[in-house]
């Protein structure tokens, strides 16, 4: 159910401003692509605090402060959502998502075989058919965001800002 709602986080804003009647460019909805996948990252934050021992328990038992890293990546998600919502700190949270999302994986890659987790009642690779492709997902949505960030402005907009100027 929760990886159902991490879409939703994702989706929603964009599909509220495709939606909305008007115009629509790329950076727009990449804008509100980067807002959606910022709210995701604060689900994820709020998840460190309203379900740590889960968590924990996804670490190794050899994995030295367990609690003290959980807690810490959740300051980290709640930075990196800050990030993707602002403008001048969208790439750098973009590329920190997707780096926090690579090096993740293998606690649930470690859930999924000790049975551990909020998807417990699924047993071992079960798991990772639904948490694999969400990673994937969020990783491909991390990417269409961050890719307009600097993007330059297209031949047509520099050729009518140079005519005016």
């Amino acid at each position: 159910m929760t990886d159902v709602v991490i879409v939703m986080l994702c989706i929603v804003p964009l599909m509220l401003h495709l939606a909305w009647p008007g115009k629509s460019s790329a950076r727009s909805r990449a804008r509100f692509g980067a807002l959606g996948l910022g709210f995701a990252f604060c689900f994820f934050a709020a998840g460190r605090i309203a379900v740590p021992d889960e968590l924990i328990a996804m670490l190794p038992p050899w994995v030295p402060y367990r609690p003290l890293i959980i807690y810490g990546t959740g300051l980290l998600e709640l930075g990196i959502a800050a990030a993707l919502f602002t403008s001048k700190w969208r790439k750098w949270g973009g590329m920190a998502a997707a780096a926090v999302l690579i090096l993740f994986f293998p606690a649930n890659v470690y859930a999924a075989i000790n049975n551990i987790g909020t998807l417990a009642s699924l047993p071992g690779p079960a798991y990772l058919w639904i948490r694999g492709p969400l990673q994937l997902f969020l990783l491909a949505w991390t990417y269409w965001p961050i890719r307009w960030v600097h993007a330059p402005a297209s031949r047509f907009i520099r050729d009518a800002g140079s005519k005016i100027f």
